[in-house]
C-alpha cells in the first residue's frame, strides 16, 4: 500500500503561497483569490493559474521562501500519522521543491514529490516542470501498490481518479466538487481522516 497526501490545504494548515507573500511584503491581493480558485476551478486552467501565482513572487529569493515555509503549520494529526507510516506514505504536490522538500524530508522522512523551479540569480522566474500526479499513482499501481490518494483541489482530480481509493478534503479552506465526486470517501474533519488512514493500513 502507498498512501499519497497532496500538501496545500491537505497537510498545511493553510496555503503556503500566499503565506510567503504576506510574510515577504509582496503586496499581490489576487494571489489569494486566484490560490482559491486553484483549488475549486477547472483542472485543465491549474498549471497556468500556477505559473501566474509564481511570477507574482518573483522578488522572493529562495532561500527566504525556504524559511517562510518552515513556518506553515502542517496539520497535527496527519502529521503524527505520515511519520508513524512513513514507510507507506508520500507527499505528492505541485509545490516547489527549492522551498520545501528540505522541510517535508526531515520532519516527515516519507516519499516526496515536487515540482521543480526555474532559477536565476537565487530567484524563482518560471515553472520548469509540473508534478505529475497521475502519472505517480499510475506508476505505483504499477508496480502493485494498492494506492491511496488523498487531496482537496482541482489538481488532485486526474489522481484521485486513478487511484484505488481516493479521498477529498472537504474540511480545508476551499471545495472541489468535481474532487469529491471522483472520490469514494470525503473527509470533513481531519480527525476522521487520521483515523480512517489508521483503519486501512491496520487492515493491510
Amino acid at each position: 500500500m502507498r498512501i499519497l497526501f497532496d500538501l496545500d490545504g491537505t497537510l498545511t494548515e493553510e496555503e503556503s503561497l500566499p503565506y510567503i507573500a504576506r510574510r515577504s511584503g509582496v503586496t499581490a491581493p489576487e494571489l489569494a483569490c486566484m490560490t482559491r480558485d486553484a483549488v475549486s476551478g477547472s483542472p485543465e486552467d491549474y498549471e497556468d493559474n500556477l505559473r501566474y501565482r509564481l511570477s507574482m513572487l518573483r522578488e522572493v529569493d529562495v532561500d527566504s521562501a525556504r524559511e517562510y515555509v518552515e513556518e506553515v503549520s502542517l496539520r497535527s494529526l496527519l502529521r503524527d500519522f505520515i511519520i508513524r507510516n512513513r514507510e507507506v506514505c508520500g507527499i505528492v504536490s505541485s509545490n516547489l521543491d527549492c522551498w520545501w522538500r528540505g522541510r517535508l524530508e526531515r520532519e516527515l522522512g516519507c516519499a516526496v514529490w515536487l515540482s521543480e523551479a526555474e532559477i536565476v540569480d537565487g530567484r524563482v522566474t518560471g515553472l520548469r516542470r509540473l508534478t505529475d500526479k497521475k502519472g505517480i499513482v499510475e506508476s505505483l499501481r504499477g508496480e502493485g501498490e494498492l494506492v491511496v490518494y488523498v487531496g482537496d483541489g482541482a489538481n488532485d482530480v486526474s489522481a484521485a481518479e486513478s487511484a484505488d481509493i481516493a479521498v477529498a478534503v472537504a474540511f480545508a479552506g476551499g471545495r472541489c466538487r468535481r474532487l469529491e465526486e471522483a472520490a469514494a470517501y470525503v473527509a470533513r474533519s481531519e480527525r476522521w481522516l487520521a483515523e480512517f488512514m489508521t483503519t486501512l493500513v491496520r487492515r493491510t
